[in-house]
């Protein structure tokens, strides 16, 4: 929200300089607006110095010690392979191999869910070059989600592109048989 943006002036008030900077990002187009602290404190939008100068180290460490988590948190713990601590991952950011993701699991869901509302991934499917089935019905089934979504939030323009993703990709795997 707040950063390094060339020199602008608060688009309500126009008399003050822009220290809140928001993106909105939608489907169809990215909407940048700019508004000094007390124009973004009357719509609403919160000015958060302390997290704009939090390390990385400290957001893990407070996501991680959240006092109603039923998972206890110990910066001791360590990977079964390779003897990372999840202290150094709260310092780092970074895990230090593919068996950190099994070993820390509980704690790596626990931060998804904080920052992301999920800890399932809910993107595009994409598909390899050479699919097989069950990965051609994974990509189905996602895009007739995507459908079903589409019409009950009656964006049925998106809908109807997802309808004719479905039928291409029927005919392409019938044509293929």
């Amino acid at each position: 929200m707040l950063g390094k943006h060339p020199a602008t002036q608060c688009e309500l008030c126009k008399a003050s300089a822009a220290v809140v900077h928001v993106t909105q990002i939608t489907e169809e187009k990215i909407l940048t607006s700019h508004f000094c602290k007390e124009c973004a404190a009357n719509k609403g939008i919160s000015h958060f110095d302390k997290s704009i100068k939090t390390s990385l180290h400290d957001f893990l460490i407070e996501l991680g010690n959240e006092p109603d988590s039923p998972i206890a948190l110990d910066v001791q713990t360590t990977c079964s392979f390779c003897g990372m601590k999840i202290g150094e991952f709260q310092r780092t950011g970074r895990l230090g191999c593919p068996h950190c993701y099994t070993d820390f699991d509980s704690y790596l869901k626990r931060i998804l869910k904080k920052i992301h509302g999920s800890a399932g991934h809910t993107g595009k499917v994409y598909l390899p070059p050479n699919p097989n089935s069950y990965q051609l019905e994974q990509k189905m089934q996602f895009l007739k989600n995507g459908m079903t979504r589409a019409v009950e939030r009656e964006e049925f323009e998106k809908a109807a592109i997802l309808r004719d993703e479905i039928g291409k990709m029927k005919s392409e795997t019938n044509g293929g048989q």
